[in-house]
């Protein structure tokens, strides 16, 4: 039985194991689909975390949380590629990298549901302010939160390290339920997935009425509305494999597609950002800028070169006193 919810662990004893032996569960497997997909993951989030800190779009309070989620879902990708290239040897570097990844799965998981709530905000309201007013409970929710969570956990006997098999992970006894393991890291993913349906539900068919507007206003929409139903689509597959594991024994090898899916997070959110047709022309507004000076020099040096034009009624004037002054 495998009731993990972290990135689908991997065995490492033989599935045909009797009731009441203890087996040891790793938390970062290494198969090559999920690597993969991890790598496009960590460099499109990267890519458009560069973008929104140069740029200063991350000012916007709605580009805000965007940033924030795909920082989340970088330090995820970050923590993985870290074990394959530097693979932790004691207890405490095990701790330290899990915080890392623990705190950016929550913390994106999190996001997630922030993005529906102010979904469901935008819509009764027919506006996007309001969900400005709502950022401290948000940095609360997706920020701090995550961080308690993930120190309870890596303070716990969950994480450890095996010597024998130079991995991270956690022992397990077979046909008995960790319901520590659950609490701290199932029931996360569980109410992030149904406090987003919730609110969609909430939602209903007034959808229509937050796209009708600016390009600006249609991207803040489809970020409202595509994060949270990305979190379940990449999410749902983890999760349901994670509670059929509980009644019966699966076939290992159906766990790839989750897998796959968990990875391709952060990929899927940097798509929603960066393919929308306002960032597009902001970030060509934005090239354009830097040739604006250089031109507007060019042309205040011509200018320059331009003599003053001649006051001909100034001159009149100076000779028309002169002649008083004389007589």
């Amino acid at each position: 039985m495998d009731n993990s919810l972290f990135t689908g662990s991997d065995f490492t004893t033989p599935i045909s194991l009797q009731g009441g032996q203890t087996i040891f569960i790793s938390y970062f497997p290494t198969a090559l689909a999920d690597t993969i997909a991890s790598l496009l993951s960590l460099t499109a989030t990267f890519a458009f975390l560069v973008i929104l800190w140069f740029t200063k779009f991350y000012k916007q309070q709605l580009l805000t949380m965007v940033f924030f989620l795909l920082f989340a879902d970088f330090t995820v990708s970050f923590a993985f590629f870290s074990v394959l290239i530097f693979s932790p040897s004691s207890a405490s570097e095990c701790k330290m990298v899990f915080f890392i990844s623990f705190f950016g799965r929550n913390s994106s998981l999190f996001w997630s549901v922030s993005f529906a709530h102010a979904l469901k905000t935008a819509v009764e309201s027919k506006d996007f302010s309001p969900a400005a007013r709502l950022m401290r409970y948000y940095y609360i929710f997706a920020v701090y939160l995550p961080i308690i969570i993930s120190l309870v956990v890596v303070l716990s006997p969950l994480v450890v390290y095996n010597p024998d098999l130079q991995k991270c992970g956690r022992y397990e006894t077979v046909g008995q339920f960790d319901y520590t393991y659950f609490l701290l890291s199932g029931m996360p993913l569980l109410l992030s997935c149904l406090l987003s349906i919730y609110f969609y539900l909430r939602t209903g068919c007034r959808l229509k009425t937050l796209f009708n507007g600016t390009a600006a206003k249609t991207r803040d929409a489809l970020v409202l509305v595509l994060y949270p139903a990305i979190m379940i689509i990449c999410w749902g597959p983890n999760l349901v494999w994670s509670l059929l594991s509980m009644a019966k024994t699966l076939d290992p090898a159906l766990l790839v597609f989750p897998k796959v899916c968990l990875a391709m997070h952060g990929f899927l959110n940097s798509l929603v950002y960066g393919l929308a047709q306002k960032t597009r022309q902001d970030l060509k507004g934005l090239c354009c800028s830097k040739h604006a000076p250089a031109q507007e020099e060019i042309t205040q040096r011509m200018l320059s070169m331009i003599p003053d034009p001649i006051d001909h009624d100034a001159n009149v004037d100076d000779e028309t006193k002169y002649i008083d002054t004389n007589v």
